[in-house]
Parts: C-alpha cells; sequence; structure tokens
C-alpha cells in the first residue's frame, strides 16, 4: 500500500492518536516504540529519537530513543569533530517546520555520535517549543532516499495529537496534586511520572507476589519511593514496612540490630531487645544499600533466609518470621560476587525479581511534572499565599540539567529556590539555575552565550600564554561574580548564594584577593575594585 493513499492517510490519523494514548496511559517511551513499529511498515527506518534542540547554543538534550543505550547523552555540536558545514547542515534552520538532511557524507567524520550511519537519510519533525528550546522528533533511515518533503508534512501532522499533550504536560499551569506522607499515597508521585509508567506497571504486577526483590539504581533516583510502592500494592500493605540502611549502621552493631539480642549478650546489653526482623513481622523488611554488607552479617542474613526464622545474638532459641523481603542497591553485586565481596548463594536468593530504578537524566520528561510537584509541596510547607509558577525558560534550563544527584537533587534545588525566592508569604520568580548553586557543575551550554544566565563575558582561559594558577582563576571568577550581582555577597541573588559558599568564605576570598600583588598576565579586571560588602 502506498503510504500516501487515501486509506494510509486515514491509518495514519489513527496512528497520531494512538500515541497521544498511549503517552498518556504508558508514557512517552511507548508511544516512541508504538510510533516506530508502526511506521516501518512503510519506510526503511532504523531509528526515532527525540530531544530538545537549543539553537543559538547547537545544544541537544535527548528525552527518548528507540535506539537503547542513546538517550541520556547530552550534545553539543559546536565542541563536536564535525565541521562548520556539517553542524549547519544538521541544525537547518529554528523555523518550525519539518527538516529533511540527505549526507552519507555526514557519517564520516561524526564519530563522536553514537549510531551515526542513522544519519543518512534524517527527517526531523517539530512537536513543540519550550523557552528558546524546540521538542523535535527525528525519524532515521540508513537509506538515502528514504523520505521526501511531502513525508515530513505528514509526519507533522501525525505527531500533532502526540505533540499537544506533551506540550500540556510541560506548560502546565495547575499544581499536581499533593502526596501525603503516607506510602501509598507516596506512589501518586510514582504514578505521576510518564517516563516511569512501564515500571509502575511491573510494580503492580509483582507487588501482590511474596517474590523478593531487588532494586537496582542511582542514589537518589527513588528507589525508596519504589519500595514504598511494593508494600503499598502487597498483601501486606497493612502490616509494618521497616527500612534498614545497611551503609548507616556500624558494622560491630549490624548483626545486633538486624537480628536482636538477649539481656547479657554482649557488653551494654542491659535487656533483651527485638531486631528489625522481628520487628517487621507480618508485613515488609526493606534492605537499603544491601551491598554494603559485611561477609559475617550476609552469613546470617542467607540463614533466616533459607530458614524463615531468626536466633537473636545470645540465643539459642529460634523464632519463627512471616517477612518479605525487600532489597536496594546502587552497586553491581555480580561485579562484587566476582570480587569475593559478596557471597553468591546469598546473591542469588536475593535476585529472584530484579527492578531497575532509572536516573532522572534516563527519564527527562518527567523533569517538569516532578519540579512542579516539589515547588507545590515545598509552597505549602511553608504557608505561601500560592505555589509560584515554573516559566517555560526555567522548565527548559532543568531539562538541559544532567542531575548527577537524580530526583533527590531536583527535590533540594526546586526547595532551594523556593525558599530563595520567598518574599514573605508570596514567592518572586523562581531561579532555578541559581537555586542549582554550584554553575561549574552545569554543562557549558547552559551559560555560553544563553539566557538562562545573563548576557555576560565569562572569564575565560587563554588561548595562548602560560595557563593560570588555581588561586588566580578563583581570584578572577570571584571578582567576575561581584560584578554580576553588584557587588552583593549576601541574600537569594548575592554572590555567596551563587557560589554555593558562606559569605565570610567569600569574604576572605575577597580580601586576599584585593590584597594580592597586582599586574597577574591572566588579570583581566582591575583586583582594586571595591565590591560592596553586603
Amino acid at each position: 500500500m502506498h503510504p500516501h493513499s487515501s486509506k494510509t492517510a486515514q491509518q495514519y490519523i489513527f496512528c497520531g492518536e494512538t500515541c497521544r494514548l498511549l503517552y498518556k496511559e504508558m508514557g512517552f517511551q511507548s508511544a516512541l516504540s508504538y510510533f516506530f513499529a508502526y511506521l516501518r511498515q512503510y519506510y526503511p527506518l532504523s531509528r526515532i529519537f527525540s530531544g530538545f534542540r537549543h539553537y543559538k547554543t547547537t545544544r541537544y538534550v535527548p528525552v527518548g530513543d528507540t535506539q537503547e543505550g542513546l538517550s541520556s547523552t547530552i550534545l553539543t555540536l559546536a565542541t563536536s569533530s564535525l565541521t562548520s558545514e556539517q553542524i549547519q547542515m544538521l541544525m537547518g534552520t529554528d523555523a518550525f517546520e519539518p527538516y529533511l538532511v540527505r549526507s552519507p557524507s555526514l557519517t564520516d567524520s561524526s564519530q563522536w555520535m553514537s549510531g551515526q550511519e542513522d544519519l543518512i537519510c534524517y527527517l526531523r519533525v517539530p512537536l513543540f517549543t519550550q523557552g528558546e528550546s524546540v521538542l523535535q522528533m527525528a525519524f532515521c533511515s540508513r537509506v538515502s532516499d528514504a523520505f521526501t518533503e511531502e513525508d515530513g508534512e505528514l509526519f507533522f501532522r501525525i505527531t500533532r495529537p502526540l505533540a499537544q499533550a506533551m506540550s500540556e504536560d510541560f506548560n502546565s499551569l495547575q499544581p499536581p496534586p499533593l502526596v501525603q506522607s503516607g506510602a501509598k499515597e507516596r506512589c501518586d508521585l510514582l504514578l505521576m511520572c510518564r517516563g516511569l509508567t512501564d515500571l509502575c506497571h511491573e510494580v503492580k504486577k509483582i507487588a501482590p507476589t511474596e517474590c523478593m526483590i531487588l532494586v537496582y539504581g542511582p542514589t537518589g533516583a527513588g528507589k525508596e519511593v519504589l519500595v514504598d510502592a511494593l508494600h503499598a500494592f502487597s498483601r501486606r500493605s497493612t502490616g509494618p514496612l521497616i527500612k534498614v540502611n545497611c551503609g548507616a549502621i556500624a558494622e560491630s552493631l549490624l548483626e545486633s540490630e538486624l537480628f536482636g539480642y538477649e539481656k547479657g549478650a554482649f557488653t551494654g546489653a542491659l535487656q533483651s531487645r527485638a531486631g528489625f526482623f522481628e520487628a517487621a513481622n507480618g508485613g515488609t523488611l526493606f534492605l537499603d544499600e544491601v551491598g554494603e554488607l559485611p561477609p559475617r552479617v550476609q552469613v546470617g542474613l542467607l540463614r533466616v533466609l533459607d530458614n524463615h526464622e531468626v536466633t537473636r545474638v545470645g540465643s539459642t532459641q529460634s523464632i519463627p518470621l512471616n517477612v518479605r523481603i525487600l532489597a536496594a542497591t546502587h552497586r553491581d553485586l555480580r561485579q562484587l560476587v566476582a570480587e569475593g565481596k559478596f557471597r553468591e548463594d546469598l546473591w542469588y536468593r536475593l535476585n529472584a525479581y530484579t527492578l531497575h530504578m532509572p536516573s532522572l537524566k534516563e527519564h527527562r520528561v518527567d523533569i517538569p511534572v516532578l519540579a512542579n510537584y516539589f515547588v507545590n509541596k515545598m509552597s505549602n510547607d511553608i504557608s505561601l499565599a500560592q505555589p509560584p509558577y515554573i516559566s517555560a525558560s526555567q522548565i527548559e534550563a532543568l531539562c538541559a540539567y544532567d542531575w548527577p544527584g537524580n530526583i533527590r537533587e531536583l527535590r533540594h534545588v526546586a526547595e532551594r529556590a523556593v525558599l530563595c525566592a520567598r518574599q514573605g508569604n508570596m514567592c518572586a520568580p523562581l531561579d532555578f539555575v541559581a537555586a542549582i548553586g554550584n554553575l561549574k557543575a552545569l554543562r557549558p551550554a547552559l551559560y555560553h552565550k544563553s539566557t538562562y544566565l545573563p548576557q555576560t563575558n565569562l572569564p575565560l582561559l587563554p588561548t595562548e600564554g602560560p595557563y593560570p594558577t588555581l588561586g588566580e582563576w578563583t581570584d578572577e571568577y570571584i571578582h567576575w561574580m561581584l560584578e554580576k550581582t553588584g557587588g552583593k555577597i549576601t541574600g537569594p541573588h548575592g554572590a555567596a548564594t551563587l557560589l554555593a559558599v558562606h559569605p565570610n568564605t567569600l569574604r576572605a576570598k575577597r580580601d586576599r584577593s584585593l590584597h594580592a600583588k597586582e599586574g597577574s598576565p591572566h588579570c583581566h579586571r582591575d583586583p582594586s575594585s571595591k565590591a560592596r560588602t553586603d
């Protein structure tokens, strides 16, 4: 059937609406995968990916990709090995219209990009604008004549339902409902994340069973919230949920804390005490950072898992248990087993069923709703008249940050932004870039010739001659920041807040700089210039 026949065009309209519904119910990645599977019936597609493109900085922030492993790497063409002509060919214009590239020569020098063979024929369709960036969907093929200009217009039309749904989520003025402190209510936070929809369905499927579950994921990604959901949807939801951070308890105390102890079992054991396993009887025990368990405790844990009973330290009597075990770690237990640091038999027991909690940069599509939620919750906690609105440019900046601390870092940044903007029971416009605090942690494209920070000449390293010392560079950066803040050190928009240092520390560094010898070849400003003290 010809891709532009009347019947096929009607099917495309149905495909576009189906993608919108899939996005709403199953998340963006599911919609992308369906799009890919459907269109491959008519086109030699090799890949579809989507992300925000910022034309001024040539930055590309990925949001989704049908090719695994490429959905979290931020790319900046200006800093790549591509020539200016190749960059111009890939970027095109910022017009809100489809853009078609047919250039096999691009693959010869674009080794910096994985899957570069997909650029042989490349059709890019805009979805919606966010600040100064455009969310786009790119259709790739290894066949040079796979797409035509007419295909671009067709793809633009059939992506409109999905584009509208995503734009509404990214720009919604309505704050999300507050999640309460209860475990079951906290599950709503997971359900709000369209990038985690598949994971939520898996949680609901496995939670009612008695299977032991091991949750993998980086620190701060939300593994504990996932455990809350597993307990809330289980048959043990009315029982206790006991959480133990295995890495936060001293090794000498860990065995007695987990298994309990009898009076006189050791010095200081003045009375018998139940351990965490007994406390969780009839419910769920969550062992966080289970990879930190020392070998001796691993042996005791394996015995408990095998026999479903626990023996307190200093006792010979076994106590039967009815406990479901959930565990989590940010470490690779398979590698620890290979290194002899984790028992292989214990790993097999814990590894009955695994769930993976992705890093925040792997589901950037959820950043707006999470940021909105944390801002709303913090506003409620400090009794603001109404939650502040997050502008499109601020959402754009949040999506362009890599979030090494994941959701935990986003929560702290949102809370800091609200606190810094608070004015009585009202709130000034939020500044998330300042709230992140460490400007050097931001990707250079975020603040180099962009609108996220004031248009200024950030001091750059010299292109010739000796490099400045660390002290000289620090002094120069402090001078630059004081100029940008008008000499203000304290307060929400003061230099100390932006540099994430104590005001007294900044004053001391400034005073030392003012007394430093003049004439440094790297000094671009007069070091004797005075700054306002507050």
